[in-house]
């Protein structure tokens, strides 16, 4: 999902078919970005992807893409633009994890709520971080 390849930002996504043995494109995201945050919300059958940078801009752009209908759609965006999060989910929640700003490392942490398509600030880790790895437990 996005990525970069010099000298271009990506917006192509491509799915990997397990019973096939092999990858093919699916819809783009709708904006070119590499250092994203990515997550599966699988009873809503959606994968949110946050954040991120295009060349220009840290983003704080949220798109969600339905594999029923091979379609992405934006959501409400991150509260604290950035790059190189962490993003996991447990039912309805989404969590955004640290990442860098364009100026610092940052130890921000967010949740949307998916049924109202709003984030909203959570208590921030002790320390700074980027480039993590998270999940829910």
């Amino acid at each position: 999902v996005g990525g970069f390849a010099a000298p271009h930002y990506l917006s192509t996504v491509e799915a990997f078919d397990p019973n096939a043995n092999q990858w093919w494109g699916v819809a783009p995201l709708r904006s070119p970005r590499r250092d994203l945050g990515l997550t599966a919300v699988e009873h809503r059958h959606m994968l949110v992807c946050a954040g991120g940078y295009d060349g220009n801009t840290y983003l704080g752009a949220v798109e969600a893409f339905d594999p029923r209908t091979n379609n992405w759609r934006q959501l409400a965006p991150l509260r604290y633009p950035r790059q190189l999060l962490g993003l996991c989910s447990q039912g309805d929640q989404v969590f955004a994890v640290g990442g860098f700003d364009g100026k610092d490392t940052v130890r921000v942490v967010e949740m949307y709520d998916v049924r109202i398509d709003r984030w909203q600030d959570m208590p921030p880790m002790s320390t700074n971080r980027l480039g993590l790895g998270v999940c829910c437990v």
